[in-house]
């Protein structure tokens, strides 16, 4: 499942990641069964355009959806966040239980 975040928080990956050093392919532990894959981020040299993190989400056969909904809302909350699109599904607003109701979905669609 893909995961794209839009900010102008050049610092956030580092945030998610816990690490204070980012590669491309780098694993990450998330909680609820879940590990996110960092793919990198899409610099865009333009005035007020956001950069874009990409990760790709790799569930656990019995995901808890909710705790990993709330750990990456709680990185992403207090963030200049533009946008979250998980699997070309757009978040425009921001919360735990958006996050969680798209990743369900997508879930749900996979069975």
């Amino acid at each position: 499942m893909s995961i794209e975040i839009e900010s102008f928080d050049r610092q956030l990956p580092f945030l998610i990641s816990g690490s204070s050093s980012m590669q491309r392919g780098m694993v990450i532990g998330a909680p609820g069964g879940a590990e996110l894959h960092y793919k990198g981020t899409v610099v865009r040299k333009a005035i007020d355009i956001p950069e874009i993190s990409q990760y790709i989400l790799q569930l656990a056969v019995d995901i808890d959806v909710g705790l990993f909904s709330a750990w990456l809302y709680d990185k992403l909350r207090s963030r200049s966040v533009e946008r979250v699109v998980i699997n070309r599904v757009e978040i425009l607003e921001i919360n735990e239980s958006m996050i969680r109701r798209v990743i369900s979905e997508q879930v749900e669609e996979r069975r």
